[in-house]
């Protein structure tokens, strides 16, 4: 009987034990249902990388990837990096960090790797080098040495002079890889607004840029933002100036030898084109070389003066009107002067070559050459009109440029047409006549005259090209005219530059825009405490041998919890403390069992006792999603059960420090938060007590190895 008495008490502890495990399962299950599994299926987004990246098909063929790019792990199972290789892969709300490599299975990647979707800015300060980024070659035309800090510099400045009630026109692969840079810099307030505006971004608007956006506003003030972009677009007043306006008119309608005829109206075109240039331009009276009829001598000489006005500073416009002269055979073509001889000697004719010569020698920023002449199109490098587009003015006039207008190509052109005017001058007047609220460039300008005069009905093509000078950067010459006040550039209205502030509306209506959490709580709150105590039985059998054995079962009770809790972004540190009231029945015997000396001894005695625990905990919120926190930590407790009665003892108590888990979920509202935790401890050391100690003729060695307690709380955030 002692025999079955023991295989049944045996069993009992099992059971308790499996109540037990099934409330661990519960609060372990509850942990893993806050993450979201990978799947296969899921589509990846590489969301910025460095160096060699491949993605691998199902033939393991080998395709180039791009940044930004979103590639279905079915269609391309593997993903292949070099040593040199620095990757950021997305899928859903997870990312992955890729520095070694190697051949992945990018389903095995997200598992062995996932990350929760938390703090996205972590990636831009691991970044080395941004500009070294493909996005960067590709943009750029190139690997650049030393250009990293100018590339960047000069798409700040694009951004803070876009007005931000409209979608940025930059690619967003480019701000991306801006922010990076400046976030190495460190210089917050612009990452901030940086984000700011690729969140805008037509070709790039997801969660995880919702998520850089938000991360980037915790450590920044607006009025921060507001002050860098001011002084940013202060110093683009003297960056984007037009600079100064200097022009060297030519213009003959007499020639000294009868083989070339007489025009009437160059002298009259480029009297008006200086009276539009300095009434309604930047042209000063001072700055305009104007020369009539002009000899050989006379035009050198004027280039040679117009080379002393100018400087890096200068936009300089060269006109010229009058013969052109293309020989059959040679290369290059002439300019006429009024002295020069007939066309079999070529006497003081003024060949293109000298011209080039003299306007490279001269150190302006931009120059434009107009030539309205028979086969003036010989000056001309053949390239295509650029196409208009906003920030123009801003991205190209500061770069240098040798430009050429010409009112044909290697054709005669006629000297009347329009008015009192040439039809190439009569157009370009009407066009610079034209008022407009932006500078108009060279190349839309030559655009606008092909047009123009071929819809006159003119038999001749303007061309536009570029001079064959080594320093043309490509840049654009700009007519500004007196009333477009670009030197203001700073002073747009200030809405223009003040951040959107996610509103709780938007908050919640997003699901992964996080809330500040940043702040103190104090919560309060009941629930159940449960632990188990572990016994030693001792009691002679039918021969009077002693017989021993062990079992447990369950203390249980209520529990009060009250806590304080720091908490820094998704970091929470907790002091906390809780009070238990135990009162059970700690053994319930079975009635095949109840004539047994344990049983009879101690069968429905009645427990009661208090229990004391008080420790930090750390914790981790893992799931920021909505306005929940699921939080994971733990800590060392000092935990302390003192007993009125326990079984046949009284006043028994232990104290120890036990190493303990804990899961809590809350609801944030406003101020205030509702939610539960589960802590699980087990015993590290027993500091001191009595309950280890405790022996009579037949139990002895009582100990509570771990507990658990499960509260529902409530607290306010402040």
């Amino acid at each position: 009987m002692l025999a079955g008495m023991k295989n049944r008490k045996q069993e009992r502890p099992i059971t308790k034990y499996r109540m037990f495990s099934q409330l661990v399962s519960i609060c372990f299950c509850l942990l893993l249902l806050t993450g979201k599994s990978y799947g296969a299926e899921e589509p990846v987004t590489l969301v910025l990388f460095r160096g060699d990246v491949y993605l691998l098909d199902q033939n393991k063929q080998k395709h180039p990837a791009r940044i930004g790019q979103e590639v279905s792990p079915v269609e391309y199972p593997w993903v292949e990096t070099s040593p040199s290789s620095h990757l950021f892969l997305q899928a859903g709300k997870k990312m992955v960090e890729l520095k070694t490599s190697g051949v992945f299975l990018l389903a095995d990647v997200f598992k062995q790797q996932a990350s929760v979707f938390e703090n996205t800015l972590v990636f831009l300060k691991n970044l080395v080098s941004p500009r070294d980024y493909i996005t960067q070659s590709r943009v750029r035309g190139g690997n650049r040495e030393g250009q990293g800090e100018e590339d960047f510099e000069e798409i700040w400045l694009q951004v803070a002079l876009e007005p931000s009630s409209q979608p940025t026109q930059l690619r967003a692969h480019d701000l991306i890889a801006a922010a990076a840079w400046f976030q190495q810099q460190q210089k917050p307030a612009r990452v901030a607004y940086i984000l700011e505006r690729l969140n805008s971004s037509p070709d790039l608007n997801n969660a995880f840029i919702k998520q850089l956006r938000i991360d980037s506003l915790k450590e920044i003030s607006l009025d921060d933002i507001n002050q860098e972009l001011e002084i940013s677009r202060l110093n683009a007043d003297e960056k984007y100036s037009p600079g100064k306006y200097k022009a060297l008119l030519i213009g003959i309608n007499e020639y000294r030898d009868s083989n070339w005829q007489s025009l009437k109206t160059p002298i009259r075109d480029i009297k008006e084109l200086k009276r539009v240039l300095t009434s309604e331009y930047l042209f000063e009276e001072q700055d305009v070389i104007l020369i009539e009829n002009a000899t050989y001598e006379e035009i050198i000489s004027a280039f040679n003066n117009i080379k002393q006005m100018s400087d890096e500073d200068t936009n300089l416009l060269v006109y010229y009107a009058g013969h052109g002269y293309y020989p059959p055979g040679e290369d290059e073509g002439y300019w006429i002067p009024s002295d020069a001889g007939e066309p079999n000697s070529q006497r003081l004719f003024l060949p293109t070559s000298t011209i080039l010569s003299k306007i490279k020698s001269i150190q302006s920023r931009h120059t434009l050459v107009m030539a309205d002449s028979c086969f003036s199109g010989s000056l001309i490098r053949r390239t295509r009109g650029a196409e208009i587009h906003s920030r123009y003015f801003r991205d190209l006039s500061t770069r240098k440029s040798r430009q050429i207008i010409t009112s044909g190509g290697l054709e005669p052109v006629s000297d009347q047409g329009w008015d009192d005017n040439s039809v190439f001058a009569g157009k370009l007047l009407d066009i610079l006549s034209q008022k407009r609220t932006e500078p108009i460039s060279a190349s839309e300008l030559a655009l606008n005259l092909r047009k123009e005069v071929k819809n006159a009905m003119a038999d001749q093509t303007p061309e536009y090209g570029r001079l064959h000078i080594a320093d043309d950067e490509i840049g654009e010459f700009f007519f500004v005219r007196k009333d477009q006040e670009l030197s203001n550039l700073s002073q747009l209205p200030q809405e223009e530059y003040n951040i959107p502030v996610v509103s709780a509306v938007e908050e919640e209506d997003t699901p992964w825009v996080k809330i500040n959490r940043d702040g103190y709580r104090l919560n309060y709150g009941f629930g159940f405490h449960m632990a188990v105590l572990n016994y030693k039985f001792s009691y002679d059998d039918d021969s009077g041998t002693e017989q021993t054995e062990s079992g447990s079962t369950a203390l249980s009770g209520t529990v009060m919890h009250l806590g304080v809790k720091r908490t820094l972004d998704q970091f929470s540190y907790e002091v906390t403390s809780s009070f238990g009231q135990l009162s059970t029945s700690a053994f319930n015997c079975q009635d095949e069992d109840k004539q047994t000396e344990f049983c009879t001894k101690y069968a429905n005695s009645s427990t009661s006792g208090r229990y004391l625990g008080i420790g930090v905990f750390a914790v981790y919120n893992v799931l920021p999603k909505f306005k929940v926190d699921v939080e994971v930590g733990g800590s060392f407790m000092y935990q302390r059960y003192s007993f009125n009665r326990l079984l046949d003892a009284e006043n028994l108590n232990t104290s120890s420090l036990a190493a303990c888990g804990r899961l809590e979920i809350n609801y944030l509202l406003n101020h205030w938060f509702i939610g539960g935790n589960c802590d699980f401890c087990m015993q590290a050391y027993e500091t001191d007590g009595t309950l280890n100690d405790y022996s009579n003729q037949s139990l002895s060695d009582l100990q509570i190895p771990f507990n658990m307690h499960v509260s529902l709380i409530a607290g306010y955030k402040f």
